[in-house]
């Protein structure tokens, strides 16, 4: 594995266009971002696919991203988020199959009412795990979920880089997801009350 300033050297001649630095940093984070990927998904397919993309997005995004501190971090935390849409997507097109199920027989009175009382328990779980967020973390998740805002729009109410705001959505909702298992959407939480 090449050292933090060699990948970085080669992520600077990718942002003049290089694609053969590009190819050498792809040859040299492939692996680790596989790794990483394949964990979570658990298909070596998708996982394949999903780290493709990933390579795709980055170098046709790289003048929007400009210089990056620590390259491997910055693709790991990239190939995170692109994991968690990827789940996302799945885990939309289950939630649908399954609504069209439900929708085949009308719920009980004792399942509408553990329904509710579960979702209650999630939000007063969340609300305690959010309250335990450093204010930064806690500044951003409200601006990014409750207010609809970019994170360029972000940056320029709070003059937070973007990077930093990356930084703090995925450290928070990693402290989120720790606290109080799967979250789903943090906005649907920051709607109730």
């Amino acid at each position: 594995m090449k050292t933090k300033s060699e990948l970085s050297e080669l992520w600077n001649h990718t942002l003049r266009g290089d694609t053969k630095a590009f190819a050498i940093l792809y040859k040299e984070l492939y692996p680790l971002v596989y790794k990483s990927v394949l964990k979570s998904v658990k298909d070596e397919d998708s996982a394949c696919d999903l780290v493709q993309d990933l390579f795709v997005r980055l170098w046709i995004k790289r003048y929007k991203i400009g210089r990056i501190a620590c390259i491997t971090q910055y693709f790991l935390v990239s190939a995170r988020s692109i994991v968690i849409n990827h789940l996302r997507k799945k885990s939309v097109s289950s939630i649908s199959f399954c609504e069209n199920l439900t929708t085949l027989s009308d719920p009980s009175p004792e399942i509408i009412l553990i329904e509710k009382e579960t979702d209650l328990l999630h939000c007063k779980n969340f609300r305690t795990a959010l309250l335990n967020l450093p204010e930064r973390q806690r500044q951003v998740l409200y601006m990014r979920f409750h207010k609809g805002y970019s994170h360029n729009e972000i940056e320029a109410r709070t003059g937070i880089s973007y990077q930093s705001i990356a930084n703090h959505l995925y450290r928070a909702t990693v402290k989120l997801r720790l606290e109080i298992g799967d979250i789903g959407r943090p906005g649907q939480y920051f709607m109730l009350g």
